[in-house]
């Protein structure tokens, strides 16, 4: 399993039996690993490292230095394995954790995973996080200078589309078959793109409470300026669903595009304007291909020591992607948008 469908079956109630995770062990994926013992920390369960060792031991004592991470070590128990020669590195390493000892007959964690369903794991972990992109939204509204005033909008919504309660009276022409001026509240991100497709939409807010609303029809204006594409524009500024949260932010990246003077929405005008900062030098003259190895020969990492699931999978797999997905970062922001329309 990919960290995406370990996410999600965790999600689902499974936790990784320890085939799978030994199969994550040999593989050397220590992100993975962690991610795992972050699982079943969270289900108040340790994962039996004699197990996972059982399935192979020569290949698990050659990575036990490197893999029995201080998170690693301290979500799991150890029996027979504490006398391998790697595994006492690794555990004296951490001396101030209490470590925990396997019971002879405990019985191996099995998967528990039975379904058949046909199941795109990435798309369903992006559907998960695409809420962490409303801070980005709000910062590329501030950027475009495209906020108005609810009080404004009460004053000259012809209709108003939400899922909460409201009262009608607050909206002085509200009129049941006008779409002159459609304001549209939720705080769902989904909404927020379908409501940026629609022309007859001219504000869209999180809430009825707010103070402010965004405008779209300056903020269309403002991205017809600015991009072929301003709907998909808006995906890949705002890491709508993508994995691009460290690697560039809306205004940052808007900078970048600007000095280009890119207008097309295309994955190479879209990788030149995100790499730039990291390869200033040869951004301008290298092709596609080029800045892509140059991407995948340089060692980003993420910093931070989330202690929960979500911030864990959130910073090490939506921070920066593979060259892989950059390189379609515009079909996959496309897919976004599609994805959105049936959520």
């Amino acid at each position: 399993m990919d960290a995406h469908e370990l996410f999600i079956r965790f999600k689902d109630g499974h936790l990784p039996s320890t085939r799978e995770i030994h199969s994550i062990f040999v593989l050397g994926e220590l992100h993975r690993l962690e991610l795992v013992a972050l699982m079943y920390a969270d289900r108040d369960e340790k994962i039996n490292m004699d197990a996972v060792f059982a399935y192979n031991p020569k290949k698990c004592k050659a990575l036990a230095e490197n893999m029995l991470s201080a998170l690693v070590v301290q979500n799991s128990t150890f029996g027979e394995t504490m006398n391998e020669a790697g595994v006492q590195m690794s555990l004296a390493a951490f001396s101030n954790i209490a470590i925990s000892k396997s019971v002879p007959d405990q019985k191996e964690t099995m998967s528990s995973v039975h379904d058949n369903r046909v199941r795109n794991f990435a798309a369903e972990c992006n559907d998960y996080f695409l809420h962490k992109s409303r801070s980005r939204i709000m910062t590329l509204v501030h950027d475009l200078g495209v906020e108005s005033k609810m009080t404004w909008v009460r004053f000259v919504a012809s209709r108003v589309e939400c899922g909460e309660d409201y009262n009608r009276a607050d909206f002085r022409l509200l009129s049941d078959t006008s779409l002159r001026h459609v304001h549209v509240s939720s705080s769902n991100i989904c909404d927020f793109l379908q409501a940026l497709t629609r022309d007859e939409v001219k504000t869209f807010s999180w809430d009825l409470a707010h103070k402010n609303v965004i405008n779209l029809s300056k903020m269309r204006l403002a991205l017809k300026n600015i991009a072929s594409d301003p709907n998909t524009m808006v995906v890949i500024l705002c890491s709508i669903g993508l994995p691009t949260f460290k690697l560039y932010n809306p205004v940052d990246f808007l900078k970048e595009w600007r000095s280009f003077r890119f207008k097309r929405v295309t994955n190479s005008n879209v990788v030149k304007t995100a790499l730039r900062p990291l390869f200033s030098q040869i951004a301008m003259k290298n092709d596609l291909n080029d800045l892509l190895l140059q991407y995948s020969s340089k060692t980003l990492s993420v910093e931070e020591s989330p202690r929960t699931v979500d911030l864990y999978m959130f910073k090490h797999w939506y921070s920066y992607p593979p060259a892989s997905v950059l390189e379609q970062l515009v079909d996959s922001a496309n897919a976004i948008i599609q994805r959105c329309q049936s959520i």
